[in-house]
C-alpha cells in the first residue's frame, strides 16, 4: 500500500501542493499580511482534506494504524513478561 500510495500522482499533487500553500502562510504571515495568511491557511486545509479523503490515503492509514495497534499490543506483552521476570 505504501508503495501504490507514494507512486500515485494525484496524491504527489497535493501533497506539493500542500507544501507550497503552507509557505506561502507563513511568508504573508513574516510580511506581516494576515488575509493572505489566513486565505492561504484556508487553501492548505482543503488540500488536506482532499488528501484524507483519498481511499488509498484511507486504506493506507488504516493500515498504519492496525500496524501500530499491534506494535503497541507486543510492547505491553513483552514488557509484562519482563516485569515478571523481575519479580
Amino acid at each position: 500500500i505504501e508503495q501504490t500510495v507514494k507512486q500515485h500522482p494525484e496524491i504527489a499533487q497535493l501533497q506539493t501542493d500542500i507544501e507550497a500553500a503552507q509557505k506561502e502562510a507563513v511568508q504573508a504571515v513574516h510580511y506581516n499580511k494576515p488575509n493572505a495568511a489566513r486565505v492561504d491557511n484556508q487553501v492548505a486545509d482543503q488540500l488536506n482534506q482532499q488528501l484524507a479523503d483519498n481511499p488509498l490515503v484511507q486504506e493506507y492509514r488504516a493500515a498504519l494504524y492496525e500496524a501500530n495497534a499491534t506494535l503497541e499490543y507486543m510492547t505491553t506483552y513483552l514488557q509484562s513478561q519482563i516485569d515478571g521476570l523481575d519479580e
